[in-house]
């Protein structure tokens, strides 16, 4: 193989064989184009000159005239015109003569300006008319037009000016001189594609209160200029239904919604909707600790894996722990019974959330609920002794009576002249009593707390305004539990 090597090196070194470069890419032209002239004519006036571009360099080309008396050319390609008459310019490739292109050159008066007799026109689908135009001075040597459609897809022109309308849309015919001199005129045209078919995919559907549903009709053909529809109802007291066809389910009942098109055609589509009440979960309650009642706004038949139920301590709080119940039990299917399972009896301070899903028309759905068989209405006795136009602070926690839980509500009546009240928005359960009582005597504030379970708490503050020339007394009542320390 060294030999063989060996050999074929004084092959190549004494018979001058060369092993080639990678040759350089070049683009082989089939043909001239000239850029810059519509209909390879050109129209100058004695004097003037013109460039011709091309869709390769100068270079590559070779230029000539058939009469240099009349017109004159460059090896750039720039054509002069000497004097009245024609001549033709010929363009070929210096690698290939066969390869040509020839530009008649007329020299004369060239257009100076093109108009079309529409400048706007709207046609049918499938029609066809036709536009002319005129080329002036009356002078002008070529009064040829060139006719360019701005998408032929819409419509086309023919070369005397014939526009066949094929589709829906808009497009801009040209007509421009076609003797080089740039002009032209333009005519915005309108194809109209009428609608010859509309309707909905189902004629009919079921929504429920408060629901919406959106109609979107089969219009054809699929260019139609005109898709917008006239949107009705036949009682928009059952349904409504805006301009875009978005449909709003109001009361149970029926009602036709109707989509009419509005390019004149006359065609148009009915849906009729039946609208339905959803079912809800009216109420709940637990009449003992281990039981729980609820009632639905219809009736449905629901199986016990349809409920759900979880606790916390807080109403309206995050439910994290499960309940586990024995059985779900009903007569009608709109009233239903759980027990929960033995050994999860709830106190009062306890919240659950009763989680249904399925439900016809809503979903999934949930209501709190609480064991309410020992709630609290009790009165309670505070008495204030204050010094008249003398500024105090006094404080009432409403939470520290024994049993009390929850947020409350509270509401507060009867203030003494030149006292005020807040309750705090960090702790609603703390009411704060200020100012400078301005009347001496005896005056009772009720302050009513009432929390989430339903507890009641009423406060008598008897507030005891002295000044420095009365003595004053009180009394305040008192009210014990036997057996207890509370004084409530």
């Amino acid at each position: 193989m060294a030999l063989v090597a060996l050999i074929l090196v004084f092959a190549l070194t004494f018979t001058g064989v060369s092993i080639p470069a990678k040759a350089a890419t070049t683009t082989t032209i089939s043909s001239i184009t000239v850029k810059n002239l519509p209909s390879n004519t050109l129209t100058l006036k004695a004097g003037k000159t013109f460039t011709l571009r091309t869709n390769t360099t100068s270079g590559n080309l070779k230029f000539s005239t058939s009469n240099k008396k009349i017109v004159t050319v460059s090896s750039a390609g720039k054509i002069k015109a000497v004097k009245k008459g024609s001549a033709n310019i010929t363009i070929s490739l210096k690698s290939n003569a066969k390869i040509k292109k020839v530009v008649k050159v007329t020299v004369g008066q060239p257009a100076t300006r093109v108009k079309v007799n529409k400048s706007a026109l709207t046609i049918k689908k499938g029609r066809s008319a036709v536009i002319k135009a005129t080329v002036g001075p009356n002078t002008t040597s070529n009064k040829k037009v060139i006719w360019k459609s701005s998408n032929s897809k819409i419509a086309k022109v023919s070369a005397t000016g014939r526009v066949t309308a094929v589709k829906g849309g808009t497009v801009t015919i040209t007509a421009v001189a076609a003797d080089g001199s740039g002009k032209k005129a333009v005519c915005k045209v309108t194809v109209k594609a009428p609608i010859t078919s509309l309707k909905f995919s189902k004629i009919s559907g079921r929504l429920y209160v408060g629901k919406t549903m959106q109609l979107s009709p089969v219009i054809k053909p699929s260019d139609a200029t005109n898709k917008k529809c006239a949107w009705s109802s036949s009682n928009d007291k059952v349904a409504m239904v805006n301009s875009e066809g978005k449909v709003y389910a109001v009361a149970a009942g029926t009602a036709v919604i109707t989509a009419k098109a509005t390019d004149g055609t006359g065609k148009k589509a009915t849906y009729k909707i039946t609208v339905e009440k959803p079912v809800t979960i009216v109420s709940a309650m637990m009449s003992n600790p281990r039981t729980v009642k609820l009632t639905l706004s219809s009736e449905q038949k629901l199986t016990s894996s349809s409920f759900s139920i979880k606790a916390s301590t807080v109403m309206n709080g995050n439910y994290n722990y499960n309940i586990p119940f024995d059985s779900v039990t009903t007569k009608d299917n709109k009233n239903y019974t759980i027990a929960l399972r033995r050994g999860y009896t709830l106190s009062r301070k306890a919240r659950i959330c009763i989680y249904i899903k399925g439900l016809t028309g809503t979903g999934n759905s949930k209501i709190e609920t609480y064991y309410s068989g020992d709630v609290n209405n009790r009165t309670i006795y505070v008495s204030y002794k204050c010094e008249q136009n003398v500024g105090m602070n006094k404080t009432l926690d409403v939470n520290s009576i024994e049993g009390y839980k929850g947020i409350c509500v509270i509401n507060v009546v009867g203030l003494p002249a030149g006292v005020k009240y807040k309750v705090d928005p960090g702790d609603a359960n703390k009411v704060y009593f200020s100012g400078k009582p301005t009347k001496a005597g005896t005056t009772v504030t009720t302050v009513k707390a009432v929390d989430e379970l339903g507890n009641v708490d009423t406060y008598e503050i008897s507030w005891n305004i002295y000044s420095q020339t009365t003595i004053a007394g009180n009394y305040e009542p008192v009210f014990k539990i036997m057996g207890r320390n509370s004084h409530i």
